[in-house]
């Protein structure tokens, strides 16, 4: 419970506690009644108690002044009947008011609930109220609490999630974009390396050699183009055109990629260890394999030339998250370009040594976001090896709940 409403809350504890007291003990200490109705009169809200009756009439026996901020209605007008407070509640809320009422009062649990009421000055208001109940001999039920005016907190919420709203939408419109104009720019440019072919075998044995070099490079300009825009379309997708979550098997997903890399594991003679636990978890299926493929695809890659890859793969559990380990014996990163490594198209090494466009590490942080988890990696230097990690949620976030419901 947040920290004002703990305060109001034990504020309203204590006031009721001596309400209560007062109402069985004519002769109570009128000097702590008029200390408590002072503190009641300096917290926000109304602190209350509301009294249902066993034929199913109720009133508010007390009630601080801030009653009036609440409902627009004195503490005098519902010490007998509560009638003047529903008067004023949403038409809208008042059958789920009633029904929160009678459950918190059949099973004595706490009250809480938001609604709508309509001010006498300041029109339509949200209210949060939170009471605990108490039966009393007669089978009444009396509740001792607080409700407050959260009608600015209500417009902020409500404003977030315009604004959320609008990213999301704006978001979707840029990777539409993205992949519109990466679908259609492939046609173009398969032109443009279909005629480039043909005039290298037509013009082949008329060409100098520093004219046939100049060839190669728009052929290969023209070859990493088509690479590049390949990667963007497979960026673009990742939660729009990917398989949707559902719970699987991570073991299944990474056993998945490593078949589609053994051709590169068998020609690099590369040693693989797997180890720990691998739980179901709540994710995509194409998303996975291609994430196992491109950081287990990048330590194959990434190692010089004499060294066999020496790659371990570690999963372990802790509590709702699942963490992946994918350490190698590589190259290794220089600490201070680390910020670089997850960015699209970026690169820390030469294109003569190590082929790729830079779109690899960028998928596999968008692929963890869309699994609302973390990526990192950690390394002492080059030559140093690097240990890659993510850690993703092992089941449905409450917005994927919800989303599931819509």
């Amino acid at each position: 419970m947040p920290t004002t409403y703990r305060y109001r809350f034990l504020a309203s504890l204590a006031l009721a506690h001596h309400a209560v007291c007062h109402l069985v003990k004519p002769h109570a200490n009128w000097q702590a009644e008029a200390s408590l109705r002072e503190l009641a009169h300096h917290v926000p809200g109304v602190i209350y108690l509301y009294l249902l009756r066993p034929d199913g009439s109720s009133c508010f026996p007390y009630a601080s002044e801030g009653i009036f901020d609440v409902y627009g209605v004195t503490p005098r007008q519902v010490v007998d009947d509560a009638t003047p407070v529903f008067a004023v509640l949403d038409p809208d809320d008042l059958e789920r008011i009633r029904q929160s009422i009678y459950d918190s009062a059949k099973n004595l649990s706490i009250w809480h609930l938001e609604y709508h009421a309509h001010h006498p000055t300041k029109g339509w208001i949200w209210l949060e109220g939170r009471a605990t109940p108490r039966r009393l001999e007669d089978g009444a039920v009396l509740w001792h609490g607080f409700i407050a005016d959260i009608s600015r907190r209500k417009h902020h919420e409500a404003v977030l999630a315009e604004q959320a709203r609008q990213f999301q939408a704006s978001n979707a419109d840029l990777e539409q974009f993205a992949y519109a104009v990466s679908h259609d720019m492939r046609q173009p440019l398969r032109m443009v390396s279909s005629y480039l072919q043909l005039l290298e075998r037509s013009l082949s044995d008329r060409l100098q050699e520093d004219e046939q070099e100049f060839l190669s490079f728009a052929l290969d300009g023209a070859r990493r183009m088509d690479s590049m825009i390949v990667s963007l379309l497979e960026y673009s997708r990742v939660g729009r055109k990917t398989s949707p979550k559902r719970l699987l098997s991570t073991r299944e997903t990474l056993d998945e990629a490593l078949a589609f890399l053994q051709p590169d594991i068998t020609q690099s003679g590369a040693v693989i260890r797997i180890s720990g636990e691998w739980p179901s978890a709540y994710v995509s299926r194409d998303e996975m394999v291609r994430l196992f493929q491109n950081l287990i695809g990048n330590a194959l890659k990434y190692h010089e030339v004499t060294d066999v890859p020496q790659i371990a793969v570690e999963s372990r559990q802790q509590k709702n998250q699942w963490q992946v380990k994918i350490r190698d014996q590589g190259i290794g990163i220089n600490p201070a370009h680390i910020e670089r490594l997850f960015k699209v198209f970026s690169r820390l090494q030469a294109r003569s040594r190590f082929e790729g466009c830079g779109v690899g590490l960028a998928l596999c942080r968008r692929i963890v976001q869309h699994h609302d988890g973390e990526i990192g990696v950690h390394s002492e230097g080059e030559g140093l090896g690097s240990t890659f990690w993510f850690s993703l949620p092992l089941l449905q976030t409450e917005a994927e709940k919800a989303e599931d419901v819509c």
